[in-house]
C-alpha cells in the first residue's frame, strides 16, 4: 500500500525527504526518539508535530522548541495547515503538497468524508450540538510559571508539616 505523501523537505539537513503524516501523526525533532529525527543543529531536540484533525486535515503543533516553529513566517503554538504553506522549523523548511483532505474537481475541499466512508457534518453546515463534547479550555499566561507556584506551595505545606510533626510536643507548653 502507497503512503500518500503530505510534507516535502525544501531546505536542510533532510532536503528532498517525503513525509507521510498518520492519523495520530509523526513527532519531528533533532532527538532519535522522535518519529522522524532530523540532524539539524538549530531544530530543538521535539520540535514539532504533524497530525491530522477528522474533517479538518493537517495541523502542527509546536513542542515548546527553543526557537519557535514558523508557518508562513509567524511563529505558532498549533495551527491548521493549508497546500503549499511553509512551515520553518530549526534550520529546516517543510511545504504542505498534501493535507489530506479530499478534494473535489473544483477544488474545494469536502471536509465532511471520514476515512470509514461515514459522513461527519461540514462546518459550514448547522449542527445541533448536546453539549456532550468535552471542550477544551485553553488558558492563558505562562503554563511554567503556574506549575513553579503551585510546586512553592506544595514545598511550603511539606515543609509544614515536617515542622509539625518533629517538634516535640513537651516544649509547646500545654497549648493544646
Amino acid at each position: 500500500m502507497e503512503k500518500t505523501i503530505h510534507l516535502m523537505v525544501t531546505e536542510g539537513p533532510a532536503s528532498g525527504r517525503e513525509i507521510h503524516v498518520p492519523p495520530e501523526g509523526v513527532r519531528i525533532g533533532r532527538s532519535s526518539r522522535n518519529d522522524i529525527s532530523i540532524a539539524d543543529d538549530i531544530m530543538s531536540r521535539f520540535q514539532c508535530r504533524f497530525f491530522m484533525k477528522p474533517g479538518e486535515g493537517l495541523w502542527i503543533s509546536d513542542l515548546g522548541s527553543v526557537n519557535g516553529t514558523f508557518v508562513g513566517g509567524v511563529p505558532v503554538q498549533e495551527q491548521r495547515l493549508n497546500l503549499h504553506e511553509e512551515i520553518v522549523a530549526g534550520g529546516t523548511r517543510f511545504r504542505v503538497v498534501n493535507t489530506g483532505e479530499v478534494v473535489l474537481s473544483a477544488g474545494e475541499p469536502v471536509s465532511g468524508f471520514a476515512a470509514e466512508g461515514v459522513v461527519t457534518p461540514s462546518p459550514h453546515e448547522p449542527t445541533l450540538d448536546l453539549g456532550l463534547k468535552k471542550q477544551r479550555v485553553v488558558k492563558e499566561g505562562n503554563s511554567t510559571a503556574t506549575m513553579r507556584r503551585k510546586l512553592v506551595w506544595v514545598a511550603g505545606a511539606m515543609i509544614l508539616m515536617v515542622v509539625a510533626v518533629w517538634t516535640p510536643w513537651g516544649k509547646l507548653g500545654g497549648v493544646l
